[in-house]
């Protein structure tokens, strides 16, 4: 599973039939997870709150958003300039409760952002995660007959 339930994403591409709920660039979050025949599957709420579990996309089809200082939320991780980590626990306000740096669940230190960003922290983004398909020798020269407009045929080296 690439993406977790609660996780904010953005659309790249809007499954057939999805349409009028959805456009490429959308920002969402996730409500539900599953497993179709097609891989991971991802139930994701509309801009007004709605949700269908009949409605999925599959990871392709989403891409991480990334983190700004307006996007924060509750389990979140912030590197100090010294490569420290510690986890957002709370936001109230204009205040954000970090953890210890051992101890992800203790609190330390409430702090503005303005504060965080003076001390040196940088919020830590998303890993990139390689899309990689993957295929039978049969499934590659179909998509490459698709592409290339003739018959390919793969042969071994």
């Amino acid at each position: 599973m690439k993406y977790k339930v609660g996780q904010k994403v953005k659309i790249k591409e809007v499954p057939s039939g999805l349409e009028d709920n959805y456009k490429v660039g959308d920002i969402c979050k996730i409500f539900s997870y599953h497993v179709d025949i097609y891989g991971n599957a991802y139930g994701l709420e509309t801009k007004n709150g709605e949700y269908s579990a009949s409605q999925s996309f599959q990871e392709h089809q989403l891409s991480p958003l990334e983190k700004d200082w307006d996007t924060l939320e509750v389990g979140d991780e912030l590197v100090h300039e010294t490569g420290k980590i510690k986890t957002v626990l709370g936001i109230c306000g204009r205040v954000i409760l970090l953890s210890t740096v051992d101890n992800p669940n203790g609190c330390d230190i409430g702090l503005t952002k303005e504060e965080l960003i003076r001390w040196g922290y940088k919020i830590k983004q998303p890993e990139p995660v390689e899309d990689i398909q993957e295929m039978t020798r049969e499934e590659a020269e179909t998509e490459l007959n698709r592409l290339v407009g003739k018959k390919v045929k793969i042969i071994k080296e």
